[in-house]
């Protein structure tokens, strides 16, 4: 039976794979042409004060304690043996009725003395900025911008001009309460009328939430959004610090070299984009600044500890620390490359991925603690990298869609002008311990980045549309190509990692939807047996995709198992408590995430992904735009390109199942 799909398949895949790396990488330029400009998101303030919803938003409820222990024995499930399974019930059940049970009732009270925020929320800020390992690859997202539609405004000191305008205009906005709030509409014809949100205004702020979600508007939590200008997490030892502080400046890097760029006047209303692309200018051509040998930048790749005690010894020249604080203060970070990168071939949209996810580790020129840096190649892409500890995908893909829309709303060409600023260079004076700590980790950093394979590729043909033509959902599908190609490649079944915001309540964050599920297995397992017919293949596949719905609810509703025993796991550890069950056999293979995930896709991105989060897996960004399907895949053991190519032969297998047996 098996070999009769396979031969079945046999012709379609070869068509699809007739395709040259060039000729899909032509396929990937057209998917990523930009959308049209819409509109002016600034041309009138919002009916709606910014942070209207914030009062009245739903608080993340913490999930029964029963219903989180057998979820997470259906969770641990897939990834045990009989006997650990068997063992692990027991373990589960003697945690419910003691440690389990104590945790949980005081996680609840803790919640309901702190109804301010979420019973997640400094744990999980805790979590971030204790953690030791370096920012870059470990905890660091990029995201590319597609071009502006006016190809004479994508020269780079023009184009991050337009940007850094953009992000400016979008801050004040946010700052005086005119930016539109952050809400999912389901029925938008009527939550975005006007006549509806004056009703939303003119409820009480206490209520304003149950008003807009009455009409299926649900307000997103942004309470992450002051954070995403002027903040730094600044290294120290044990746990780092998140400092925000008001400033009418960037830092520009360049060559390793940092520099102050003024880039709003007072009253912090945005220079004119000519103006800063002058300035910008006056780096890239000016300045004679030539590659820095020891780059302070370097050192934000470093361990935190490290990098907390080296800062305290730059610190002590008092030139060093103004400089510092400069640096801590800006408004963001824009890092100028000196490399181009195209998409005109495969292997030129991977380098360009890698280009955004690290740079040329060698040269040291990125600052990755700061809240968010705008990254610009020679010819003019741009994308930006993100630290994650204070703050998730929400705000970010939020200011990262509308400073594209802000960006690109004109058509003015760029006219020539002299920056009206000298530009000032912040000159670190350094000890040799500290020169020979750059040195050393910008060799480190190097390494790491070397043996990380990575691999970008596409299925053409395929994508939002099509499977909507197949009556499946998009996720749903492409995390069970992802599951077949695991167990095809590896003959296993591991631990499925997929992020789903909780932005829906107040300081919401994230919860985990474990994709590695009991119906996944099976399915996977039916897809490698010559004695299951296609037909039940079919309704195995079908069943495991409903399955994956049903825990995305469960996890988009705050009632998925991580976090629940994350935190009671951290009230443990702060008394000393040493449940079994954290010890247990399931709760590492639970939480040894060999496949992390995460869905990128949006209308102004073209490229996006992360680095793996173990050392024996993938990290995997994927999306599906109306007409294909992307991965970008990390990872530091295994073949990345094996895996894009196991998924695509997988989604072949899928589409055959349902076009040939659906009904």
């Amino acid at each position: 039976m098996k070999r009769c799909l396979r031969g079945a398949l046999h012709q379609q895949r070869r068509t699809r794979m007739e395709l040259s790396p060039d000729e899909l990488a032509a396929r990937l330029n057209e998917e990523t042409a930009p959308p049209k400009i819409i509109y002016d998101l600034l041309k009138e303030d919002s009916i709606l004060p910014t942070m209207h919803f914030q009062k009245s938003l739903p608080r993340l409820a913490i999930p029964k304690l029963e219903d989180t222990c057998k979820n997470y024995i259906s969770s641990v499930k897939p990834l045990l043996t009989p006997d650990e399974l068997s063992q692990t019930e027991k373990i589960v059940a003697d945690f419910e009725k003691t440690d389990g049970k104590k945790l949980h009732d005081q996680l609840v009270a803790k919640d309901k003395m702190n109804k301010h925020t979420s019973y997640i929320s400094a744990d999980w800020y805790d979590m971030y900025l204790s953690a030791r390992s370096p920012l870059p690859l470990n905890w660091s997202p990029f995201l590319v911008f597609r071009k502006d539609p006016v190809p004479d405004r994508n020269a780079a000191a023009f184009r991050a001009a337009c940007f850094i305008e953009a992000s400016i205009d979008f801050k004040n906005a946010l700052e005086k309460s005119t930016l539109k709030p952050e809400v999912f509409h389901l029925k938008p014809d009527t939550s975005k009328s006007a006549w509806f949100q004056y009703l939303c205004k003119y409820a009480p702020q206490s209520v304003a939430s149950y008003v807009s979600i009455a009409a299926q508007a649900y307000p997103l939590d942004m309470s992450q959004f002051p954070r995403l200008f002027n903040t730094t997490r600044v290294p120290r030892i044990i746990m780092d610090e998140l400092k925000t502080t008001p400033s009418n400046h960037i830092v520009v890097f360049f060559k390793g070299n940092p520099y102050k760029v003024t880039v709003a006047d007072k009253e912090g209303k945005s220079l004119p984009v000519d103006q800063i692309a002058a300035r910008l200018n006056a780096i890239i051509f000016d300045s004679p600044a030539t590659q820095n040998e020891f780059p302070v930048g370097a050192l934000t790749a470093a361990e935190r500890n490290e990098w907390a005690n080296l800062r305290e010894e730059i610190e002590l020249d008092s030139e060093n620390k103004r400089n510092l604080e400069i640096i801590d203060s800006a408004i963001f970070v824009v890092c100028l490359d000196d490399e181009s990168v195209d998409m005109s071939s495969s292997e030129k949209v991977t380098q360009m991925g890698r280009q955004f996810l690290h740079g040329n580790a060698l040269k040291g020129n990125r600052w990755w603690d700061k809240s968010f840096s705008l990254l610009v190649s020679k010819n003019g892409i741009c994308s930006c990298n993100f630290e994650h500890s204070w703050g998730d995908g929400v705000a970010v893909m939020r200011w990262a869609n509308d400073a594209w829309h802000l960006a690109s709303r004109n058509s003015n060409n760029p006219r020539s002008e002299k920056a009206t600023e000298p530009i000032q260079l912040l000159d670190f004076r350094l000890s040799d311990t500290v020169k020979n700590a750059i040195k050393k980790n910008l060799n480190t950093f190097h390494n790491e980045t070397q043996r990380m394979d990575y691999d970008v590729s596409v299925y053409p043909g395929l994508g939002k549309e099509g499977l909507k033509k197949l009556k499946v959902k998009p996720d749903g599908f492409m995390q069970q190509s992802f599951q077949l190609a695991f167990r095809n490649l590896y003959g296993e079944t591991r631990c499925t990692y997929e992020s789903a915001s909780t932005s829906g309540f107040k300081h919401g964050r994230t919860e985990a939807i474990r994709a590695a599920t009991n119906e996944s297995k099976a399915f996977c397992l039916a897809m490698n047996n010559d004695s299951v017919s296609n037909a039940d293949r079919y309704q195995l596949m079908q069943a495991a995709i409903k399955k994956h719905g049903e825990i995305t609810t469960q996890a988009l509703m705050g009632k998925g198992v991580d976090r629940h025993l994350f935190a009671m796991r951290k009230l443990a550890e702060k008394q000393r408590m040493n449940p079994e069950l954290f010890n247990s056999r399931s709760y590492a293979a639970l939480n040894e995430n060999i496949i992390s995930t995460s869905t990128l896709y949006s209308d102004t991105l073209m490229l996006g992904g992360f680095g793996p989060v173990h050392e024996e897996g993938f990290g995997v960004g994927y999306s599906a735009t109306p007409e294909l399907l992307f991965l970008g895949v990390t990872s530091y053991s295994r073949s990345c390109s094996d895996f894009t190519q196991a998924v695509w032969k997988a989604v072949d297998e899928m589409k055959y199942l349902i076009e040939k047996e659906s009904k």
